[in-house]
C-alpha cells in the first residue's frame, strides 16, 4: 500500500508540481551544453523526460519495491486481436462520441494552449511526445491505478472510476474546464476498455488513434475520410472489426494458449 501511495504522489506531482518542471528544463539545459540536443529543443526534451523519469519511478516501484511482473502494470503478450479492438474502439468512439457529444459542444471546445504547442512541434518531435505521452498515461493513470485498486478492494467499478477522475484531474492543468470536459467520452471508453481487456496495448493504439488517426487519413488516405465520418460507413467498418476481432478471439482460444483475457494478479 505504502508503495502505491508513492506512485500516486509521484503521478499527480509529476504533472502538477513546479519541481518537476524545474528538474526536466535544467536536465534538458544540461543535455544542450554537452551537444546531446541542440539549444531549441529544450522544450521538448523537457516535456519528454517528463514522461519519462515518472514512468521508469512507476516500473521500478512495481518491479523491485513491490516485487510485481510486468502485468501489474498492463504489459501482457502482443495479441494480433488487440488491433482489431483498437480499431473498434476507435470507430465507435468517432460514431457514438464525435458524431454525438462533438457535435453538440463542438464551438466550446478549441484547442488549449498545451495541445497547440504541441501541434506546433517539428514532426519528429511532435511524433516522439505523442507517443511518450500516450504510453505514459496508458500505464500511469490507467494501468498502475487499476491494477492495484482492484487487488486492494476487488471492485473493478471503483478501480475504473478512481483511474477516470485521476486521468480527468491530470488534463485540466493548461485547459479550461471545457477542454478538460470534451475529454471525458475519451478517458471514459480507454477505461472501460482496459479494465475489460487488462492489457494497455489495445489502450495504447485505440488513443493513439484517437489523437492523430483523423490527421494521417487526411495526409496519406484522404478517401478513407468519407468512411470514418459518414455515420453509415463508419458503423459497417465497425461492425465487420468487431466480427473480425470475435473470429481472432476463438481461434486464439481454440489454439491451447492461455488466451488474451486470462490475467494474473498482483503479487501479495
Amino acid at each position: 500500500m505504502s508503495a502505491f501511495a508513492v506512485g500516486l504522489i509521484t503521478i499527480i506531482y509529476a504533472r502538477m508540481g513546479k519541481w518537476p518542471r524545474d528538474f526536466t528544463y535544467d536536465l534538458s539545459n544540461a543535455f544542450a551544453h554537452y551537444g546531446i540536443i541542440s539549444a531549441d529543443s529544450l522544450d521538448p526534451a523537457s516535456l519528454a523526460l517528463r514522461f519519462l523519469l515518472p514512468g521508469a519511478t512507476l516500473v521500478l516501484l512495481a518491479l523491485v519495491w513491490e516485487r510485481n511482473n510486468s502485468r501489474s502494470l498492463g504489459l501482457s503478450r502482443p495479441y494480433f486481436g488487440d488491433l482489431l479492438l483498437a480499431l473498434s474502439a476507435w470507430l465507435f468512439y468517432q460514431i457514438v462520441f464525435r458524431f454525438i457529444f462533438f457535435h453538440l459542444f463542438s464551438s466550446r471546445t478549441q484547442a488549449g494552449p498545451v495541445d497547440s504547442a504541441l501541434f506546433s512541434l517539428p514532426s519528429g518531435w511532435f511524433i516522439t511526445l505523442m507517443v511518450l505521452d500516450i504510453a505514459y498515461e496508458e500505464v500511469a493513470t490507467r494501468a498502475y491505478v487499476i491494477e492495484r485498486v482492484i487487488s486492494f478492494t476487488g471492485s473493478s467499478i471503483l478501480a475504473g472510476t478512481a483511474s477516470l477522475v485521476l486521468s480527468i484531474g491530470m488534463h485540466i492543468p493548461g485547459r479550461d474546464i471545457w477542454q478538460a470536459f470534451h475529454r471525458i467520452p475519451m478517458m471514459s471508453l480507454l477505461t472501460a476498455l482496459y479494465v475489460w481487456r487488462r492489457s494497455i496495448l489495445p489502450c495504447t493504439l485505440t488513443h493513439l488513434l484517437i489523437n492523430v488517426g483523423v490527421y494521417v487519413l487526411l495526409l496519406h488516405f484522404p478517401w478513407l475520410l468519407l468512411w470514418v465520418f459518414h455515420p453509415l460507413p463508419a458503423s459497417v467498418l465497425f461492425v465487420v472489426s468487431i466480427v473480425l476481432w470475435a473470429c481472432v478471439h476463438s481461434i486464439e482460444q481454440r489454439s491451447g494458449s492461455n488466451g488474451p483475457m486470462v490475467r494474473e494478479g498482483l503479487q501479495p
